[in-house]
């Protein structure tokens, strides 16, 4: 399971990077005459959703390793 968390760390950290690297076309159409072209709003929409969701993912899994470990240390 801990090798799973650190993929899914991975996505997380490329979707994070894809919305840094395009975060000042967002700036230039919040201060110019510039529009941003829709396929990228909807790829920054998708990055965000991706890392909402994986980060989602990412907390069932370690509460459920905390719960594991918890029952494994009752058996004790």
């Amino acid at each position: 399971m801990k090798k799973q968390i650190n993929e899914m760390y991975a996505q997380i950290n490329e979707h994070k990077s894809y919305l840094r690297q395009t975060d000042y076309k967002v700036i230039k159409e919040a201060e110019t005459e510039y529009v941003m072209p829709n396929e990228l709003k909807d790829r920054r929409q998708f990055a965000r959703d991706e890392i909402n969701r994986l980060e989602y993912e990412v907390e069932l899994i370690i509460e459920q390793l905390e719960e594991d470990e918890q029952n494994q240390e009752d058996v004790y």
